[in-house]
C-alpha cells in the first residue's frame, strides 16, 4: 500500500467524499502559507479576471450572502459596529475623498435615486418631516411611541394628509406630536383647516 504524505488513508473512511474532505483539510492546514502566497499572486496578476469571477459568484449566491450577512450582523452587532467605527476613524480622509469623487461623478444618478426613493417612501419622509417640526416646537414628549407615529404616516392614503387634531401651534392651546393626536384629512380639507 502506498504511503500517504499526510497520513490520511482511503481505507479509514466510509466514502470517497469523506476521505477527500479530510485530505483537503490536512492539505490546507499543512500548506496554508504557500496557498495564501499563491492566492495573493493570482489576485495581483489577474485583477479583472478576479473581479468578474467575484461578481458572477455574488450574483449566483446573492440571497445566501445577504442572509448570512444579516445573521452575522445580528449575532455580532457590537463587534461589527466597533470595527466599522475604527475603520472609519483610521480612514476618514480617504473615505471623504472617495465619496466626494463618487458624488461628483454620479450626481445625476444620485439625484434620480433619491427622487425615486422619496416617491416610493412618501410616508417615511412625511414622518421624518413631521418629527423634525415637532422637535423644533418641543411638542414630542419623551414617552411618545415613535414607531406608531411612523406607521400612521406610512399608511396615509393617497390624497390625504396626516393632521394634528390639536395643532402644535394653536392660539389657545398647543397639542403634542403623539399618535392619538393624529388623523387623516383630505388634502384640500387640511389646507383649508390651516392651524385650527
Amino acid at each position: 500500500m502506498a504511503m500517504s504524505k499526510y497520513k490520511i488513508f482511503r481505507k479509514d473512511y466510509e466514502s470517497l467524499k469523506d476521505y477527500q474532505l479530510a485530505y483537503g483539510k490536512v492539505y490546507r492546514e499543512t500548506n496554508r502559507q504557500q496557498m495564501n502566497n499563491r492566492q495573493k499572486e493570482l489576485r495581483k496578476n489577474n485583477p479583472e479576471k478576479l473581479k468578474a469571477y467575484n461578481k458572477k459568484a455574488y450574483n449566483k449566491n446573492r440571497e445566501k450572502i445577504l442572509f448570512y450577512n444579516r445573521e452575522f450582523y445580528k449575532a455580532n452587532k457590537e463587534e461589527v459596529q466597533a470595527k466599522n467605527r475604527a475603520y472609519l476613524e483610521a480612514n476618514k480622509e480617504r473615505i471623504y475623498a472617495h465619496n466626494k469623487r463618487y458624488k461628483e461623478k454620479n450626481a445625476e444618478k444620485i439625484k434620480a435615486d433619491h427622487k425615486k426613493y422619496r416617491e416610493n417612501n412618501r410616508g417615511v419622509f412625511r414622518a421624518i418631516q413631521a418629527k423634525r417640526r415637532a422637535i423644533n416646537l418641543q411638542a414630542t414628549p419623551a414617552w411618545v411611541n415613535l414607531e406608531a407615529i411612523k406607521e400612521i404616516y406610512v399608511q396615509c392614503p393617497k390624497g390625504y394628509h396626516v393632521d394634528h387634531i390639536v395643532p402644535l401651534q394653536g392660539k389657545n392651546v398647543c397639542g403634542f406630536h403623539v399618535e392619538n393626536n393624529l388623523q387623516y384629512l383630505k388634502t384640500e380639507e387640511n389646507i383649508r383647516k390651516g392651524n385650527r
